[in-house]
């Protein structure tokens, strides 16, 4: 079974292979899983999510994967 990391690095590598450029989205999504890691999460659950996106420091609203 993948790491959080390595299934992350995987989703990024198709996503860019099928054009979607993912810079901004590849930083946040990336803040995500080491979030997930400082947890000690196995699996990303919604609580967690949401503890995460409300307690980021930039309150920007997301923004789509294609970005």
């Amino acid at each position: 079974m993948n790491t959080m990391p390595e299934a992350l690095a995987q989703y990024i590598a198709v996503r860019r292979a099928l054009g979607a450029k993912l810079r901004e989205p590849a930083v946040r999504l990336g803040e995500f899983v080491d979030f997930l890691k400082n947890q000690g999460a196995e699996f990303i659950t919604t609580e967690l999510a949401l503890c995460w996106r409300c307690n980021r420091k930039t309150r920007s609203a997301p923004r789509g994967l294609d970005a």
